[in-house]
């Protein structure tokens, strides 16, 4: 029974981080035109990869079950930060991009600056 339960537990929690990391519209944007989401997807992909190790050694009873939980704490904690220091990057060269060009310079529709600009 306590194993089945665990088992439940690892499925449930795998599922969540894959719905929370893997869609690009969950954060506004087109794989072909954000970059930085492939970026997120390899995060998650290790930190799947790293998640499947501890679930298989947990499951042949090479670390207890309060031993898997830290260690889980930290894997979960390492993506979190891995996804805050991506986007980071990104906003910051967005940010830099916009102050080193023009705004007529920028490849986007007039129309978007007019709209963010409230320009007429």
């Amino acid at each position: 029974m306590k194993i089945q339960a665990v088992n439940i537990y690892f499925q449930k929690n795998l599922a969540q981080k894959q719905i929370s990391f893997g869609d690009a519209d969950e954060w506004g944007g087109d794989k072909s035109f954000d970059p930085w989401v492939y970026e997120i997807d390899e995060a998650r992909r290790q930190w799947s990869q790293e998640y499947n190790k501890l679930r298989e050694e947990f499951n042949k009873g090479l670390i207890s079950w309060s031993r898997y939980q830290i260690k889980e704490k930290k894997l979960n904690e390492w993506l979190e930060r891995e996804k805050e220091a991506i986007m980071a990057k990104y906003r910051e060269m967005s940010i830099n991009h916009l102050f080193e060009k023009k705004v007529e310079e920028l490849p986007v529709k007039k129309s978007f600056w007019k709209r963010l600009f409230k320009l007429k």
